[in-house]
C-alpha cells in the first residue's frame, strides 16, 4: 500500500473533467442521503460505472480494481492501481482527498491493503456498505474483508449510488443528447454500407469511423450487426458474414460522450421486404409510440409494458412472440455494457416513472424458426409530456436495391 504524498501535477488546461464540481458535490449530497437513510458510515464503490459517477472516474480497463470510500461526512478516499492514477486525477479527483495505491499486477492483494486502510481512518467498526451485486466486488474481496475487519457490519448495498443515477440532472441530459447525436452519425454510416456483397464488418467499420471523427470515445459495447438468417441471434459481433439480396440487415450500436451511450436499433431490407418483416417493424414502430405516449411520471412501469405487449400480441397476429422486456434505463457506461440495471419496463416492475429517466427501447421482434427478424429502437428521456427521444436518426427501413 502506498499513500500519493505528491499528486501528479496536471494543468487546468488538460483536465478532462466531464462536469462542473458543483454537479458531483451534487451527486455526492444524494448518496451520502440514501447512506443515512440505510444506517451507513461509509459506502465502498467499486463498480467503476458508479465511481466515474461520483468522481469522474474512467479507464478502458473497466474490469479493473478502483474503491472510492464515500464516509457518511468528510473526504472521499481512492484506492486504485499505480497505473490508473493519472486517469483518476486528469478526471478531476480533488488534489487535496487522500489516495492510496498498490501495483496493478498485484491486484488480489486490493482487500487486504483496503482492510488498512479502513483501519487507518477509523473505519474499522463501522457499518460498511459493499457493492456485493455489481461488478467490482467479488466473493473474494467481500471475504477478505469481512475476515480483515471482524468488528465491522459489511452490508450490501449494491442499489445505494444506482438509486440516484437514475434520475438525470439537466447536465446529465444535455451529455447524453451528444452522445444520441453520435450514436446519429454512426448508424447513418452504417446503413451507407449495406449492399450485396458487403460484409458486416464494412458496416461496423463506417460507424466507428464516423462516430470516431464525430468525437465519440472508446464504445461501451461494439456494434452488433445482424444479417440474414443471423437475424434469429442476439447480441453478434461482426464476423465477416457477406450480406446476400433478401437479407435484412439490423445494427444495434451507440456513440459515447463522457461515458454516457445513447444506443439505437434501425434495419436495413436488400431488395424488397416481404410481409412478415414489414409486420414486425410495424409492430415495432407502433409499440415505440405508445410507449412514448405512455411514459409519464407517475405511470407503473408494469401498467406501460402490458399495454405494449397487448398492443404486439395484436399486431403480430400469432408471427413472433410479444416482448416481455420493453426498456431499460441507460446511462454512464463501461465495456463491455450499456445497461444502466436499475429500472426497467416490464410486468413485474411496480416502481412508477419519474421525469428525468433515460431508457433504450430495443423493439425487436423474431421469428426463430425461420431465421428472420428486425427491429427499432430509441433512446428517449421520460418528461411530464411522455417520452422524449434522444435519437434523432430517421425510424423507417432503408431499402437497398
Amino acid at each position: 500500500m502506498a499513500f500519493v504524498k505528491s499528486p501528479p501535477k496536471i494543468p487546468d488546461y488538460q483536465l478532462e473533467v466531464a462536469f462542473p464540481e458543483s454537479e458531483y458535490a451534487t451527486r455526492l449530497e444524494l448518496v451520502r442521503e440514501t447512506m443515512n437513510e440505510k444506517g451507513l458510515d461509509v459506502l465502498l464503490v467499486t463498480y467503476v460505472n458508479n465511481a466515474c459517477y461520483l468522481t469522474g472516474y474512467q479507464t478502458p480497463l473497466a474490469n479493473w480494481y478502483v474503491c472510492i470510500a464515500v464516509p457518511i461526512e468528510g473526504d472521499l478516499v481512492a484506492h486504485v492501481l499505480d497505473l490508473e492514477l493519472m486517469n483518476l486525477y486528469l478526471h478531476g479527483w480533488p488534489r487535496h482527498a487522500p489516495v492510496y495505491s498498490l501495483e496493478w499486477w498485484d491486484e488480489e492483494q486490493a482487500a487486504d491493503e483496503l482492510s488498512g486502510i479502513l483501519k487507518e481512518h477509523g473505519w474499522a467498526d463501522k457499518r460498511i456498505g459493499l457493492e456485493m451485486q455489481r461488478d467490482g466486488c467479488s466473493a473474494h474481496f467481500a471475504r477478505t474483508l469481512s475476515e480483515q475487519l471482524p468488528q465491522a457490519t459489511l452490508i450490501d448495498a449494491s442499489e445505494v449510488v444506482l438509486s440516484r443515477r437514475v434520475i438525470k440532472s439537466p447536465a446529465e441530459l444535455e451529455t447524453m443528447r451528444e452522445a444520441a447525436r453520435l450514436t446519429d452519425i454512426g448508424i447513418k454510416a452504417a446503413l451507407e454500407e449495406v449492399c450485396v456483397g458487403r460484409s458486416d464488418g464494412d458496416a461496423v467499420a463506417a460507424a466507428y469511423c464516423a462516430m470516431s471523427r464525430a468525437g465519440s470515445e472508446y464504445l461501451t459495447i461494439q456494434p452488433l450487426p445482424y444479417t440474414g438468417e443471423s437475424q434469429r441471434l442476439a447480441h453478434l459481433g461482426a464476423k465477416r458474414r457477406v450480406m446476400q439480396k433478401g437479407d435484412v440487415f439490423s445494427m444495434e450500436m451507440t456513440g459515447v460522450f463522457n461515458r454516457y451511450s445513447a444506443p439505437i436499433f434501425r434495419s436495413a431490407s436488400l431488395g424488397a421486404p416481404t410481409s412478415d418483416v414489414l409486420r414486425l417493424l410495424d409492430t415495432a414502430n407502433a409499440t415505440l409510440e405508445l410507449q412514448f405516449e405512455l411514459a409519464k411520471p407517475g405511470v407503473p412501469a408494469q401498467v406501460i409494458a402490458s399495454e405494449l405487449k397487448s398492443l404486439a400480441k395484436k399486431m403480430l397476429n400469432g408471427l413472433a412472440q410479444p416482448r416481455e422486456l420493453y426498456a431499460y434505463s441507460v446511462g454512464i457506461g463501461f465495456p463491455p455494457d450499456w445497461v444502466e440495471h436499475s429500472m426497467y419496463i416490464h410486468e413485474r416492475m411496480e416502481r412508477p416513472l419519474q421525469a428525468g429517466m433515460t431508457f433504450h427501447s430495443p423493439h425487436g421482434f423474431r421469428v426463430f424458426d425461420r431465421g428472420i427478424g428486425a427491429s427499432f429502437s430509441e433512446t428517449w428521456v421520460v418528461t411530464e409530456n411522455g417520452g422524449e427521444r434522444l435519437t434523432q436518426a430517421p425510424r423507417e427501413l432503408v431499402i437497398v436495391d
